[in-house]
Formats: C-alpha cells, sequence, structure tokens
C-alpha cells in the first residue's frame, strides 16, 4: 500500500504533467508544428520565435541546420 507523502508524491507528479502538457499545446497553438513547440519548450519561446524571424521559415528543420541562435541540442 501507499504511503501518505507517495500519495501525495503521485499527485503532485499528475499536476506538474498536467500543466507541462497545457504549456505544450500552447506552444503548438502558437508555432503549428511539433517540431517547434518542442523546440520551444526546450530553449523559450523568444528564442525560437528569434530565430524563425532570422531564417525566415516555418521548418524546423530547416531553422536549426541555418540558425545561429539555436543550439544543436535543441
Amino acid at each position: 500500500s501507499l504511503s501518505i507523502q507517495q500519495l501525495g508524491q503521485f499527485f503532485v507528479n499528475l499536476i506538474i504533467n498536467y500543466i507541462c502538457t497545457q504549456y505544450l499545446k500552447a506552444l503548438y497553438d502558437r508555432f503549428g508544428d511539433w517540431h517547434l513547440s518542442w523546440a520551444s519548450y526546450n530553449a523559450g519561446e523568444g528564442k525560437i520565435s528569434k530565430a524563425l524571424n532570422q531564417v525566415k521559415t516555418r521548418d524546423f528543420f530547416e531553422l536549426a541546420a541555418e540558425s545561429k541562435i539555436l543550439k544543436p541540442e535543441t
């Protein structure tokens, strides 16, 4: 059986996951692409927006290859 502490931690994790998925969905609504959404989740919305304006593309793979703003791990 679960202790009160384990049960509390389970619900904390559940809430955190819900918040993260809602934020990721908001990023998708903004960028319209899952690759760009994940990249902005990782690097930040502003950085992805700046890179998109710099490269003038909406394609994540082209953006990653040509942008001087994004780090390779993005």
